[in-house]
């Protein structure tokens, strides 16, 4: 055993005996540290051709997963309260936990990886780990951008602070959208760097969420490269910002 290598076990080892305190996010650690190091293993042929450089690789890649590991059982660890044998046992909670292993080993991103631990915990809390909108939302927040996620956020201000207005006329409903949008592209130029001329796109490519949608356009009097929220961002939001669990770390 090499001296890098040499090191990173003993690094491995700290995080598992970090939760001994939190015997369940214990488990999930030893369990999640041993596939790292396992995937993480030089294959004997290639570790014959590259030697040190492909070793070096592989400490570099566990040492990045312990990093973004610590963050993820950080985040579990504070919602220990509704982790159980019982519940970690199930098919459905392994099958959630190696999705939301695998979607914050691929981040650099603190927020992101703390909120794919309370996709997990709010699964279990409002006993949906069988549902197809925790599978759903691990997908959806896996592909966003945090930039992308800043810019909905930013636009849901926005939309919460001026609703549609609704009246009846000639026993129609007509929809007044309301002319906040200039305003909204100044705080996404200031805010996140985005150009009004790219907003429309960098909105557009959302819509492969089922966040954003654009084609109720006509309906509601927007024009053209403007949409609104669906319904199923605030659930989304619900689920990544568990204000529940939030409380609870307080």
């Amino acid at each position: 055993m090499t001296k890098s290598t040499s090191s990173l076990a003993k690094l491995e080892g700290w995080l598992v005996d970090k939760y001994s305190s939190t015997p369940y996010v214990q488990a999930l650690a030893g369990f999640a540290v041993g596939a790292v190091s396992t995937a993480a293993g030089a294959d004997p042929i290639l570790a014959g051709i590259a030697g040190t450089t492909l070793i070096l690789i592989d400490a570099g890649f566990r040492d990045m997963a312990r990093k973004r590991q610590e963050i993820l059982f950080d985040e579990l660890a504070k919602g220990e309260q509704y982790l159980s044998e019982e519940i970690i046992k199930k098919e459905e909670f392994i099958q959630a936990f190696i999705l939301i292993h695998r979607g914050a080993i691929r981040t650099r991103r603190i927020e992101k990886i703390q909120r794919f631990a309370r996709i997990l915990l709010t699964g279990i809390q409002s006993d949906n780990l069988e549902s197809d909108d925790l599978e759903e939302f691990i997908n959806i927040l896996d592909g966003l951008s945090n930039r992308e996620l800043k810019l909905l956020k930013l636009l849901k201000k926005w939309e919460d602070r001026f609703p549609l207005q609704v009246t009846t006329e000639n026993h129609k409903l007509q929809y007044q959208f309301p002319k906040y949008w200039n305003d909204f592209e100044t705080e996404a130029e200031n805010q996140l760097g985005i150009k009004a001329t790219d907003l429309p796109a960098k909105l557009a490519s959302t819509t492969r969420t089922g966040l954003y949608n654009t084609s109720l356009g006509p309906i509601y009097g927007l024009q053209p490269g403007q949409g609104l929220l669906t319904p199923r961002f605030s659930e989304f939001i619900r689920w990544i910002d568990n204000e529940t669990l939030i409380e609870n770390k307080k």
